[in-house]
C-alpha cells in the first residue's frame, strides 16, 4: 500500500491528498549502520522524524512524507526540507580511569570490593592478602588476593553480600580470620565473627551465638547475616549504634582476641559513637577473658610478644599483660600522629604509619630502635599536589593544616605487614573518597616500591577540560588520559603497562582552611563527609587554569579555584559563586570561563525556558576572574504537557549548558511524562537565540523492555535519581540517562546539532533486579549471577549516574561518566568515525517531489 501511495503521488502530485504530502527520492552512496530521515520547516526547525537510527544498504530510495509533524498535526506553510543523515559512527566502551583491576568482567575486581572507600582493611596469611570493604552497598564483604598479583582479587563468596554487614577491621592468627562488623544503617547489629583463612568459609566460636541459615527466624531477629550462610558471632550488640566495635587484633601463639570499642561514625554518615574500652575474648570459644582495658578512643591494634599495641587519641600505646594487669606505657617516642600499627609476626618488629609532620611508614625493632622508613618526610605538606609513590597522605595535615581528627571517625589510612617484612600501605586521597594500596619491600634503611592498587569509590561528580581534554578529575584527584592507546584493564603504570592513564595530582592538598596559604579563608571543603569535586577546568585567555569545585557545607555551593599551571603548588581559592539558584551547585565552567544555565517560568502552554549567561568580563590584578551580571540570551515558549520542561540539574548537579558550534543549547527533561504508558512526548530540546520555539525536540518517551536504540527515552524511573545531562561538543549533542535500578541504564544518544538522530550507545542489558526470560539468557550478559541471581552485562553497566562530561580529542568524542556500579570510579565511552556521518537534503513545498542531493555536511 505504501509503495502504491508513492506511485500515485509521483504521478499525480496535484491531487488534494497528495498536495498535503511531499514525495522524496535519494541515493545513499554507502551502506550505513545509522540512518535517519527527518523534515525541517522553513526556519530550520526539525518538525518530523520519519525514521531514525536504522541500518540501511546503499541504494536509491523513494518515499512520501505525509505532511504530519511529530505531534501528528498537519504541517503548514513551507517550504519544507527533507533531510537524510547516514553514517557508520563507532561507539566503544573504553574502560575505566582510577581503578587498576586486571579485569573488567566478573566479580573479581577491586570495584566489587571497595565500591565505597570507608574503613577498608587488609591482613596477610602466607602470601595471601585478605581484605574487607569497610562499608557495604553493592559490594561483597570478603575477598583475597595473591601478594604478587594484587590487582586480581578473588571474592570469597558471592553470598557474602548484605548492606547491613560492614566489616571494618580484620586480623588473623595464621589459621582463622577475625572480623568486626559495624553498619552505617539504622537498626543493624554489630558483632565479631571469624572465617577460615584458607577457604573463606565461616568458623564457629564454640561459645558463640549462631545466626543465619538453619537458625529459627525468631533467633535471627535483629541480626544481619549473609544469604544461605550460618555465622558464629560474639560481642553482639543489637541496639542501634550503641557501643560498636571498631578495631580487632588477635594473638598468633596465644589465645587472646582483643576488640576495641572506640569511635565510630554511624547513622547516615554523621552520628558519632565514642568509646574508651578494649574487651578481651578467648579466640577459640569466644568467651570473655579477664578484665577490660580502658584507653581513650582506641582506633587500631596489633599484638606483639610484648603485648597489645594500640593507636589511640593521636598516640601509640603498649598494653602489657593484656586482659589482666593492662599496664599502659608509651615506649616508642618521637611520633607525630600515628594512625595505624601492625606487627611482623616473624620478628616482632613494629610498623607504624605516622601522620602529622612525618607522613611516613616507620619500622621499629624489639628494643624500639628505628630500623627503616618509607616516604618523603612531610609527604604533601610542601603543598605540591604531584602524586608519587614515595609521597604519602597518611592524614589530612596537608589538606586542612591539622591531622585528620581521631575524635570523629576511624583513620582511613592503615598499614599491614607480611611475615617476610613486606608492608602494604593504604593511604587515601579526597578525604577517603579515593585511595591506593602500595606494596613495598625492605631494603637497607628504607623500602623499595613493588606495586600498587588504585581504587575509587562511588563519585557522583567528575570533571574534564575542553581546552586541555586529557585532564580528568574524579573528586579532587586528577588523572592524565592518553587517548592514543587502548585503555586496557590493569595498572597502566606497571611494568609493561601502556600508560593509558595515570594518577598525577591530588588537589586536596591545601584545599581546606588552614593549609598552604588558604588559612583564614571562609571556605572549608571538608566540613562535611561528602568530598568536594572538580567539575571542570579550563585554561583561559590570560593563560591561567581555573576550575569549578562543588562542595557541600550545610548547603550546595560552587567555588572557583586556580590550578597553578606548574602543577607543583596548591590550588588557590578565588571565590564562591553566588549568582545561581540558592542551595544548588553552579553549572561547570564553559571553555571561555563563563557560565550558562537554564531556568523556567510561567505555567501551562505559556511556560518559558530561559537560557542565561554569566560572562567572564576580565581579570583583576591578582588574576582573579571578574564576572558580569546574568543575562538572558535565549528563550522558548513550551507546553510542559507534551514538550520538554528543562531541568536546571539532575539529582547531583547541573549539566554544562555550553552551546554547540551553531549556537544550539541542548536541554532535557528527566522525569517521565507517564511512567507506565508510552506517550511519545520528547525529552530533549534544542534552543537557539532568536527563535521562540524549540529548534527541535527529540527522544520521544517509550515504555519498553528493550534498549531504545532507535532514539527513544525510557519511561521508567527505577527508584529515582534520574538523569545526567545533555552535552554539546562541536556540532554534536550527547544525551545521557541514568537512574537507580531502572531498566537499561545507563543509556546514551547522539544527535547532530540540528536534532537529527545519529545513534544510541550503552550496555545492552538490564539493571533491573527482576530480569527474567530471554533477557537472562542473552550471551552479552556476565556469566556470573550476582547476589540476587541477576546476570549483568559488562562492560558499561551502571546506575545512579551523577554527572558526565563530553570532550573532543583528535576528532573523536569522549564521554566521561560516573556511576554507582561495579565499574567505579569513572568510565569512558569513545565515539569515533564521525567523519563518516553526512547529511543531505532537498527543499520543496507540499505536493512536490524533492531529490535529496544538497550536501549539508
Amino acid at each position: 500500500m505504501f509503495r502504491f501511495q508513492i506511485l500515485i503521488c509521483l504521478l499525480a502530485a496535484a491531487t488534494p491528498r497528495c498536495s498535503a504530502q511531499m514525495s522524496y527520492v535519494y541515493t545513499q552512496p554507502v551502506d550505513a549502520t545509522n540512518v535517519t530521515l527527518g523534515v525541517k520547516d522553513s526556519t530550520g526547525a526539525l518538525i518530523r522524524t520519519i525514521f531514525s537510527g536504522k541500518a540501511q544498504k546503499a541504494g536509491t530510495y523513494k518515499g512520501v512524507w505525509d505532511g504530519k509533524t511529530d505531534a501528528d498535526t498537519a504541517a503548514t506553510g513551507g517550504p519544507f526540507t527533507i533531510a537524510l543523515l547516514f553514517g557508520n559512527p563507532h561507539f566503544t566502551w573504553d574502560g575505566t580511569i582510577g581503578n587498576t583491576s586486571n579485569s573488567y568482567t566478573g566479580y573479581d575486581r577491586w570495584n566489587w570490593i571497595y565500591e565505597y572507600v570507608i574503613g577498608a582493611k587488609l591482613t596477610f596469611v602466607n602470601g595471601t592478602g585478605w581484605t574487607t570493604q569497610g562499608y557495604s552497598e553493592g559490594t561483597f564483604g570478603l575477598a583475597s588476593f595473591s601478594d604478587n598479583n594484587p590487582n586480581s582479587p578473588k571474592v570469597a563468596s558471592t553470598k557474602y553480600y548484605n548492606q547491613d554487614i560492614c566489616f571494618s577491621d580484620i586480623a588473623n592468627d595464621g589459621r582463622n580470620l577475625y572480623l568486626i562488623s559495624n553498619s552505617a544503617w539504622k537498626g543493624a547489629s554489630s558483632f565479631v565473627t571469624k572465617f577460615d583463612s584458607q577457604t573463606g568459609q565461616p568458623v564457629f566460636f564454640t561459645n558463640g551465638a549462631r545466626f543465619g541459615a538453619g537458625v529459627a527466624a525468631q533467633a535471627n531477629r535483629g541480626v544481619s547475616t549473609y544469604s544461605q550462610t550460618t555465622m558464629s558471632m560474639i560481642d553482639v550488640n543489637m541496639t542501634t549504634y550503641a557501643d560498636p566495635p571498631n578495631a580487632i587484633a588477635v594473638q598468633t601463639t596465644g589465645n587472646i582476641l582483643a576488640v576495641a570499642h572506640g569511635n565510630w561514625l554511624t547513622g547516615g554518615w554523621g552520628s558519632l559513637r565514642t568509646g574508651n574500652t578494649i574487651k578481651f575474648f578467648d579466640k577459640t570459644t569466644g568467651a570473655a577473658l579477664g578484665k577490660n582495658a580502658t584507653i581513650t578512643s582506641p582506633l587500631n591494634m596489633a599484638f606483639s610478644s610484648a603485648g597489645l599495641w594500640v593507636v589511640a587519641s593521636g598516640g601509640l600505646y603498649l598494653i602489657s599483660s593484656p586482659g589482666s594487669l593492662n599496664m599502659i606505657t608509651q615506649p616508642i617516642k618521637g611520633l607525630s600522629n600515628p594512625v595505624s600499627v601492625d606487627v611482623n609476626k616473624s620478628d616482632n618488629h613494629i610498623f607504624i604509619l605516622d601522620g602529622g609532620t612525618s607522613q611516613q611508614l616507620k619500622e621499629y625493632d624489639t628494643v624500639y630502635r628505628l630500623v627503616r622508613t618509607f616516604g618523603a618526610s612531610g609527604g604533601y605538606e610542601d603543598c605540591n599536589p604531584t602524586v608519587k609513590h614515595n609521597r604519602l597522605m597518611v592524614d589530612n595535615t596537608a589538606v586542612t593544616g591539622t591531622p585528620f581528627s581521631t575524635l570523629y571517625a576511624q583513620p582511613m589510612s592503615s598499614v599491614r605487614v607480611e611475615s617476610n617484612g613486606d608492608a602494604w600501605i593504604i593511604d587515601t586521597f579526597d578525604n577517603g573518597a579515593n585511595g591506593r594500596i602500595q606494596h613495598v619491600t625492605p631494603k637497607g634503611p628504607t623500602f623499595d616500591y613493588i606495586s600498587q592498587v588504585l581504587y575509587g569509590s562511588e563519585m557522583y561528580m567528575n570533571g574534564t577540560s575542553h581546552t586541555q581534554p586529557t585532564r580528568v578529575y574524579i573528586g579532587m584527584n586528577e588523572y592524565s588520559f592518553n587517548p592514543n592507546v587502548p585503555n586496557n584493564a590493569g595498572d597502566p603504570a606497571a611494568p609493561g603497562g601502556n600508560g593509558s592513564w595515570q594518577f598525577v595530582r591530588a588537589w586536596t592538598v591545601g584545599a581546606g582552611t588552614g593549609a598552604c596559604g588558604n588559612a583564614g579563608n571562609p571556605l572549608n571543603f571538608f566540613a562535611q563527609m561528602s568530598p568536594p569535586s572538580i567539575t571542570e577546568s579550563e585554561q583561559l585567555s590570560n593563560g591561567h587554569v581555573y576550575a569549578t569545585v562543588n562542595f557541600n557545607k550545610g548547603k550546595k555551593q560552587t567555588a572557583v579555584v586556580e590550578l597553578p599551571t606548574s602543577g607543583t603548588s596548591a590550588l588557590r581559592i578565588v571565590s564562591i559563586l553566588s549568582v545561581f539558584p540558592l542551595d544548588h551547585y553552579a553549572p561547570p565552567m564553559a571553555k571561555d570561563g563563563s557560565f550558562f544555565y537554564v531556568n523556567t517560568s510561567g505555567s501551562g502552554p505559556s511556560s518559558v525556558a530561559n537560557i542565561n549567561h554569566v560572562p567572564l568580563t576580565g581579570f583583576d590584578r591578582s588574576n582573579n576572574p571578574i564576572y558580569g551580571s546574568s543575562t538572558l540570551i535565549a528563550s522558548v515558549t513550551f507546553n510542559p504537557t507534551n514538550q520538554p520542561k528543562p531541568d536546571y540539574q539532575n539529582w547531583q548537579g547541573p549539566s554544562p549548558l555550553e552551546p554547540s558550534a551553531a549556537g544550539v543549547y541542548p536541554v532535557a527533561q528527566w522525569h517521565p511524562f507517564n511512567s507506565s504508558i508510552t506517550t511519545n512526548y520528547p525529552h530533549l530540546g534544542g534552543i537557539i537565540a532568536g527563535k521562540k520555539s524549540y529548534l527541535f525536540t527529540a527522544l520521544p518517551e517509550v515504555c519498553s523492555t528493550e534498549p531504545l536504540t532507535s532514539g527513544a527515552y525510557p519511561c521508567g524511573t527505577g527508584t529515582g535519581n534520574l538523569g545526567t545531562g545533555a552535552y554539546a561538543e562541536g556540532h554534536w549533542i550527547v544525551t545521557a540517562y541514568g537512574s537507580q535500578e531502572s531498566m537499561y541504564t545507563p543509556q546514551f544518544w547522539l544527535h547532530y546539532e540540528d536534532g537529527m538522530y545519529v545513534g544510541w550507545f550503552g550496555p545492552q542489558s538490564t539493571n533491573s533486579i527482576t530480569a527474567t526470560g530471554p533477557v537472562a539468557a542473552n550471551k552479552e550478559f556476565d556469566p556470573f549471577p550476582d547476589w540476587r541471581g541477576v546476570r549483568r552485562r559488562l562492560p558499561g553497566i551502571g546506575q545512579n549516574m551523577g554527572t558526565a562530561h563530553l570532550v573532543s580529542i583528535n576528532g573523536d568524542l569522549f564521554l566521561h561518566i560516573t556511576s554507582e556500579s561495579n565499574l567505579t570510579p569513572s568510565q569512558i565511552w569513545r565515539i569515533s568515525n564521525l567523519s563518516s556521518v553526512h547529511e543531505v537534503s532537498g527543499t520543496g513545498n507540499l505536493g512536490s517531489t524533492v531529490t535529496l542531493s544538497t550536501r549539508v555536511f
